[in-house]
Order: structure tokens, then sequence, then C-alpha cells
């Protein structure tokens, strides 16, 4: 799975668009963290993902995605 890959080689404004759309920005970051879940197994990773899994549907932690992909051009805890 290199979700994680496709993912990064969009633009900045669509990976920002893909992320802001409610249902479509949750499914597209779950397979974004489990994809990189599964090419590297660290912690950040797994701590990600956890912590997605269960603040996920709060928009407050896609808004800080949002933030981090403007500032450092990737997810939060994301490797």
């Amino acid at each position: 799975m290199k979700f994680d890959f496709w993912y990064q080689e969009q633009t900045l404004l669509l990976r920002i668009i893909l992320i802001v759309i409610p249902i479509v920005g949750w499914i597209v970051e779950l397979l974004v963290r489990i994809s990189a879940l599964i090419r590297c197994r660290s912690g950040r990773n797994i701590a990600g993902l956890i912590i997605f899994a269960v603040f996920g549907g709060f928009w407050v932690l896609c808004v800080l995605d949002v933030l981090s992909l403007i500032f450092t051009d990737y997810l939060i805890l994301i490797e």
C-alpha cells in the first residue's frame, strides 16, 4: 500500500482540500496513516494512528493537520 506516497506527490492545495472535506478527509487521513504504518513501523506512526482513531472524528485534528501541511509539508505524527 503506497497511498502515503501518492498523497505526498499531490500539490499542497489538493492535499489541503482532501483533508478539509469532512468525510473524505477522514478517509484520506486514515488511509495515509495506515499506509505509513505499514511502510515504516515506528512509534511515531503508531501514536499518530491511535490518536487519529480515537480523536479523528473531531475537526480540531484536521485543522492541526492542515496547519502542519502548510508549515512543514507533512501530516502530524507521520514519518
